[in-house]
């Protein structure tokens, strides 16, 4: 963010972060940011475990259960 605080644009600029951390959240609430993309890392965590034992064991996993739901989170949603 402080490369962008920096810089002067010719027309407003919009700026979208990917991942949740203390330093994005507060830059979307301050109005730096005008979104922000992220995704659970436990549900991460939780669906690569059972993906790799199938590996391991040579099984098909369910395509259902391999689906990572994608957040967009803006001020308003925060």
């Amino acid at each position: 963010m402080e490369v962008l605080d920096g810089m002067s644009f010719s027309s407003p600029l919009v700026s979208v972060a990917h991942e949740r951390t203390p330093c994005t959240e507060a830059a979307l609430l301050s109005g730096r940011l005008d979104a922000m993309i992220t995704q659970d890392p436990g549900h991460l965590v939780r669906s690569a475990i059972p993906k790799l034992r199938a590996l391991r064991d040579n099984r098909d996993t369910l395509t259902s259960q391999e689906k990572i739901r994608v957040e967009i989170l803006l001020p308003t949603n925060l």
